[in-house]
């Protein structure tokens, strides 16, 4: 999987590169951490604001924590 840099606008974001597909984001933390939220686990809807947020560089990371509880991961080692 090739990972786009996450332009970090906020700079004090924790995440590091994001990668995307059709139905999918994976987001790499500065940790080495990789979620992937998938539309079927994820929602449509939050995983394409994800996507929007990845590629404007801001609030992803924000995004994610305030709604975490709504979402189900495909953690990769």
């Amino acid at each position: 999987m090739i990972f786009t840099p996450y332009k970090n606008i906020n700079v004090l974001s924790p995440v590091d590169a994001y990668a995307f597909g059709k139905d999918w984001i994976s987001v790499r933390f500065i940790n080495g951490d990789i979620q992937t939220y998938r539309y079927c686990d994820s929602g449509w809807l939050n995983v394409r604001r994800m996507i929007r947020y990845a590629k404007s560089g801001k609030n992803l990371a924000s995004f994610i924590m305030k709604n975490k509880r709504l979402f189900k991961t495909e953690r990769e080692l």
